[in-house]
């Protein structure tokens, strides 16, 4: 869970996440594993490193930065997995 503490700044426990889906970019260079995690208690506002643009908590589809991401949040949303 390093990369979700060096994006966001939030230490989130491994062992409560639940993979939602696995995605390959159009390149196939890169898998994308999205995972949903219990709320996490976190003080203070977000922080990032340098190759995050920006850090978003979500509740309905959102354009992303990349596309894959874009079209990731919004089957999430309706498949009715955001409860």
């Amino acid at each position: 869970m390093l990369e979700v503490l060096e994006e966001t700044g939030v230490v989130v426990a491994p062992e409560t996440l639940r993979v939602l889906t696995v995605a390959t970019t159009p390149d196939r260079r890169q898998n994308l594993i999205v995972c949903q995690s219990p709320p996490v208690e976190h003080e203070g506002p977000f922080t990032h490193d340098s190759e995050v643009s920006e850090v978003l908590v979500i509740h309905e589809p959102v354009e992303a930065a990349f596309l894959l991401h874009t079209q990731v949040a919004r089957q999430f949303f309706e498949n009715g997995d955001s409860n």
